[in-house]
């Protein structure tokens, strides 16, 4: 087994152990390319730190009226909270919804 260095952050109940060199924006990258879509024709709604790359990756990303603070200037654009329509209201705001 590869060992490498990772990143552990957490809260009272969870805690996210990822590999340096990982994030949630190389993965989506990596999906992109498989399928074979432009970059540019993606979406990504985040709310955690832990979506900062895959927000500044995507080619709309996102931050959920509900997210960390220090999210937003990672991402294009803002929407409502997760439980106030935040994902449709950021689709209806790419003109993708009525």
């Amino acid at each position: 087994m590869n060992s490498s260095e990772a990143n552990v952050e957490g809260l009272n109940h969870y805690f996210d152990i990822i590999r340096n060199n990982v994030n949630k924006g190389t993965s989506v990258k990596r999906v992109l390319d498989y399928l074979g879509i432009p970059i540019e024709n993606s979406i990504a709604f985040g709310d955690g730190l832990n979506d900062k790359e895959m927000l500044c990756c995507a080619g709309e990303g996102f931050a959920m009226g509900n997210s960390h603070p220090e999210l937003f200037k990672y991402a294009k654009h803002k929407t409502t909270d997760v439980m106030d329509s935040g994902i449709y209201n950021g689709l209806k705001l790419l003109g993708l919804l009525e």
